[in-house]
């Protein structure tokens, strides 16, 4: 794979990216180039100019996997990976992205927020604070996606992340400007 000074050369700033190598660089391992990837494709919506097009799942499970390691890897700083906390706040925003899409990609969202699950359950304090605060904190909350986290409610460990994630804030302390939190 080139470097991401030559792939910054090489490849248009605006027009037409080439599918073959956009997809040859979703395959790679290193977070600093899939970070890269990352920014022209999502941050930068170069995904709609990638001919011949990618799928939708094909970017998502890309999306996906790239978030879940920089979860994991606790990249803090990098020139293209992202943190913990910004590979949650993008996760987040391609799911919500999913979800307002007609039809509702069902089957994509429940990958993603199976994900979220097992990211919670293997994670120490830290990652949880990642999901809960990173993702589910961010997510909108009508009816329809409290109804499809409903399996969270049935499971003590996850039931745990959508409380502290959706409960009402406490009230500021007397004097206090900034929001309580909810940690303990």
């Amino acid at each position: 794979m080139p470097s991401i000074e030559i792939l910054s050369e090489i490849l248009p700033s605006a027009g037409p990216l080439p599918g073959p190598e956009v997809r040859a660089g979703l395959q790679e391992s290193c977070l600093e180039q899939r970070g890269w990837w990352i920014r022209l494709l999502v941050e930068r919506a170069g995904w709609q100019r990638v001919t011949p097009p990618l799928t939708r799942e094909e970017l998502s499970r890309f999306v996906l996997a790239y978030a879940t390691d920089c979860i994991r890897a606790r990249v803090m700083e990098g020139e293209w990976a992202h943190s913990p906390f910004f590979a949650a706040y993008l996760v987040c925003d391609w799911f919500v992205h999913l979800w307002e899409e007609q039809p509702r990609p069902v089957a994509l969202l429940a990958q993603f927020r199976d994900r979220f699950a097992a990211l919670y359950r293997e994670g120490d304090r830290y990652q949880r604070d990642v999901i809960v605060c990173g993702i589910l904190e961010h997510l909108p909350r009508p009816r329809s996606i409290r109804q499809f986290f409903r399996n969270w409610h049935e499971d003590a460990v996850l039931r745990e992340a959508l409380i502290e994630a959706w409960a009402p804030s406490p009230p500021n302390p007397p004097g206090s400007s900034h929001p309580g939190r909810r940690r303990g």
